[in-house]
């Protein structure tokens, strides 16, 4: 991993966490006619926005290097199963049933095809006139 390559501001270019983006107008609001004081509605703001970002980092601190350490095992772990055991088992599954798609084809082809092309040879003259 190149650490130089890191983004540092923008830490979700795929918009994976778009449905975490919350700022205090998405989660509290005044409707016309009902509004607090001013300095409330900016001390609210301002509680709002450090309370969410200091326990987040808080968080973050304690338990992020921890959580992401465990997801890092997590998805080695998938992709080991996937190299070494899932894709190859996969494989040979695909290589028996082409084996046995041309044995079924080659047996279809040479039992059934002639019969089918009798019958078809015997019925082929038959004209059904209305009267």
């Amino acid at each position: 991993m190149d650490f130089a390559k890191l983004d540092m501001e923008v830490r979700d270019p795929n918009n994976v966490n778009d449905h975490l983006k919350t700022s205090f107008e998405d989660v509290i609001a005044e409707v016309d006619g009902t509004h607090s004081l001013d300095c409330i509605w900016r001390a609210s703001f301002f509680c709002f926005d450090c309370c969410k970002g200091l326990c987040y980092n808080i968080a973050a601190f304690f338990c992020g290097i921890l959580i992401a350490m465990v997801w890092g095992i997590q998805f080695a772990g998938i992709t080991f199963a996937h190299v070494w055991f899932i894709t190859p088992i996969l494989r040979v599954g695909m290589i028996h049933c082409n084996l046995c798609q041309k044995t079924f084809g080659t047996a279809v082809n040479c039992c059934c095809a002639p019969c089918c092309e009798v019958f078809s040879l015997l019925f082929s003259n038959i004209r059904i006139e209305k009267k």
